[in-house]
């Protein structure tokens, strides 16, 4: 998978879910930029930052390489 569609199954999550980025950003604690260069590919998602969005996204545990690896 390319770099560019790496997240695009989080995308849809967070669109399905939060509405817009936005939301799931401030839901986060996290800017919006942060998160869109996130998405991108372009900064790391770590452990703690995983773990609170499988919360807010109800992702199972065993779901979490397939919407972030």
């Amino acid at each position: 998978m390319t770099p560019r569609n790496k997240h695009a199954k989080l995308q849809k999550r967070i669109t399905d879910v939060c509405k817009a980025n936005i939301n799931f950003a401030i839901l986060m604690d996290m800017s919006n930029v942060t998160l869109v260069k996130k998405l991108k590919d372009d900064g790391v998602w770590t452990t703690e930052e995983i773990n609170k969005a499988c919360k807010i996204l109800q992702i199972p545990i065993s779901e979490i390489p397939s919407y972030f690896f």
